[in-house]
């Protein structure tokens, strides 16, 4: 190993005490344990990674639960496995989350399933509409939603931007791997033109006026689902506001900035990196708040700060920081990120000091003998957001907390009946489930292979 002979290397047994050579072949030891350590976990879960991959290629359609998709929605992924007496399948069986598939693209790019990939990130570039935009999720077994026929389908700017992020992303490892194929593949011509689209289209909802509390901040795209109790029906219903949407979300604005930044380096715009650099400038200027150790959720349309604590503002928050060179304050989100830790279970809570439901009568419909449950008190792990603090853990080069959670992950995943990882270990209405998820099952893909390749590891989230 290149590593071990560079350790063995920079020891010089010459003109050294007896005591110095102990420390020295002591550190030599534990240089090489921790290394065997690393480079072995990827033996102890080949079979999990096999089964993690399997599962997901198995998602995209038409598969076994999309026999024939809606024409222009071949190679969308099913975000779910869904058993048929859920009384939610009738309405998400076959659906797909862009956010799913954009994470599925990455980790099938990692694993070297390329191909599959660029099929995923392509069914998407037929789907964007003509303003550069794309909805939340999609129907694989109808046409909905779509330009003409769209009525309760939200646009969300993070989501797009993941989208975008994956496309280029893959277009990267292909200029890597064949540098003429800019020049001749119909496929990356199309990609390269859609991403543009895409761009496009989180650049015109950045914030413009100076005197606007979000200012150089994206906003979060069209459409929102509230939920309310009503007392004629004895439910909970959920209702659709049909409007922009107003509030600026950290999340979404560091996703901007990934997707932006890198779309601008691969293409040479100078627009795209400046603006990229206007939303890095004013998320850490408007968004990070010392007290907490964190990112704030956002701002809302009236200037009013967010701040509901999120666990993605912590975790994504680190991986922000670390590719803007802020390592101490990287650090500081992943310290923040023990405090969303469950300690009944292998991971950690979504969000923190709240209630679970934003409606305290819809609180307290579904918490009836704890009406201002909140989330401190679920017994939660949110496993694609688990997966996300060992992304952080490992652009800070906190390696020995990575692999500890993995392995946690790991022991957990084994026990699984279903080959997809879970979305969550608790099922909340309207918000988290337990089905096997291509969201979770992406980032474990993603994790392990950024814990085992030092290359995946600097092209992931880079600086």
């Amino acid at each position: 190993m290149d590593i071990e002979r560079k350790i063995r290397k920079s020891i010089d047994t010459k003109k050294e005490t007896p005591s110095k050579l102990l420390v020295k072949k002591t550190l030599l030891f534990i240089s090489i344990s921790l290394l065997f350590m690393l480079s072995g976990c990827g033996k102890m879960d080949k079979g999990l990674e096999e089964k993690a991959l399997g599962w997901i290629q198995s998602q995209i359609v038409p598969n076994k639960i999309v026999h024939s998709p809606s024409p222009g929605r071949r190679n969308l992924i099913i975000s779910y496995e869904i058993p048929k007496n859920d009384e939610a399948y009738s309405y998400i069986y076959s659906r797909s989350a862009i956010y799913d598939g954009a994470v599925a693209a990455i980790a099938l790019s990692i694993c070297d399933q390329q191909k599959k990939a660029g099929d995923i990130l392509e069914a998407f570039a037929r789907l964007v509409n003509d303003d550069g935009s794309l909805f939340f999720s999609y129907n694989t077994n109808s046409s909905w939603p779509n330009q003409d026929d769209h009525e309760g389908a939200i646009i969300r700017t993070g989501a797009l931007a993941w989208v975008g992020y994956a496309t280029v992303y893959y277009l990267n490892e292909r200029k890597i791997k064949e540098p003429d194929a800019f020049k001749r593949s119909h496929r990356v011509k199309l990609l390269t033109e859609k991403s543009m689209a895409m761009a496009n289209y989180i650049l015109s909802g950045m914030v413009e006026d100076r005197e606007d509390k979000r200012y150089g901040l994206v906003k979060g795209g069209y459409g929102e689902y509230k939920l309310k109790y009503d007392a004629a029906l004895g439910k909970v219903v959920e209702y659709f506001i049909d409007r922009p949407v107003g509030w600026c979300s950290t999340e979404h604005n560091i996703d901007s900035y990934f997707f932006l930044r890198d779309l601008g380096r691969l293409t040479g715009d100078e627009k795209l990196l400046e603006a990229s650099d206007r939303i890095k400038n004013n998320i850490i200027l408007k968004l990070w708040d010392d007290d907490l150790g964190q990112f704030i959720q956002g701002i809302k349309v009236d200037g009013r700060l967010d701040k509901k604590l999120a666990l993605d503002c912590a975790s994504w928050g680190s991986l922000f920081l670390c590719a803007v060179g802020d390592d101490e304050r990287a650090k500081r989100c992943l310290e923040t990120c023990a405090r969303y830790r469950n300690i009944k279970g292998v991971g950690y809570r979504p969000y923190r000091g709240t209630t679970v439901y934003e409606d305290p009568e819809v609180n307290a419909f579904f918490f009836p003998s704890e009406p201002e449950n909140s989330w401190d008190s679920v017994d939660i792990d949110w496993l694609e957001g688990t997966l996300g603090i060992i992304a952080g853990y490992l652009k800070c080069g906190l390696f020995e907390e990575a692999f500890d959670l993995f392995e946690r992950i790991n022991k957990f995943y084994q026990k699984q009946k279903k080959d997809g990882l879970p979305y969550s270990t608790c099922s909340l209405p309207y918000q988290f489930n337990t089905h096997p998820s291509v969201a979770s099952t992406s980032w474990y893909l993603i994790a392990g292979k950024t814990l085992k390749d030092e290359a995946i590891r600097e092209r992931v989230c880079s600086k």
